[in-house]
């Protein structure tokens, strides 16, 4: 076997450019942007409104609860009193006003860290009851709104990260 040439030490030596300290001031600034998601938020909301007006519109099953067909009894009453089979909750006063309230600024109420998209006061109320007791649904995510907010969301994130790599770039 033969033998070494040298007998030298092999090192490897990493110099952090730019200098740590300016990583460490980047990343903490762009925590603080991260603080508030009114640019994404104010991007989704019009695709959760677009999402529970397309839940009023199709009856629920867009978003998988397709509304009850209500009772015979009913219906008969309806369509004698002129307004067809259709229950009044569907196409009369309430949809009406959520559709309203929904399409509108008063529907959308957004902060720092949260986005509202829906109905409030006593318009709300009669929603709960609608919803939860009756099964009406109107309020829920379909593939549609969860892919469009994430997707705003991912877009968010990536552009603070750019800023980040920005800054990085140009102090090294």
């Amino acid at each position: 076997m033969g033998g070494l040439a040298g007998k030298g030490v092999v090192r490897a030596r990493l110099t952090m450019h730019p200098k740590p300290h300016l990583v460490e001031r980047a990343f903490r600034e762009a925590g603080v942007t991260f603080g508030d998601w009114r640019p994404a938020l104010i991007r989704i909301a019009p695709i959760l409104r677009d999402g529970m007006l397309r839940a009023l519109d199709s009856k629920g099953a867009s978003i998988g609860h397709k509304w009850p067909a209500g009772r015979q009894r009913y219906r008969t009453r309806k369509l004698r009193e002129g307004f067809g089979s259709e229950p009044l909750v569907r196409t009369g006063w309430f949809g009406a006003a959520a559709r309203a309230v929904i399409g509108s600024k008063r529907g959308v109420r957004i902060t720092k860290k949260s986005v509202f998209v829906g109905l409030n006061g006593p318009l709300a109320e009669r929603a709960g009851v609608l919803q939860f007791k009756r099964g009406f649904w109107f309020a829920d995510f379909d593939e549609s709104m969860r892919s469009g907010a994430a997707a705003e969301a991912q877009a968010y994130v990536d552009s603070v990260l750019a800023v980040v790599r920005a800054k990085l770039r140009d102090a090294a």
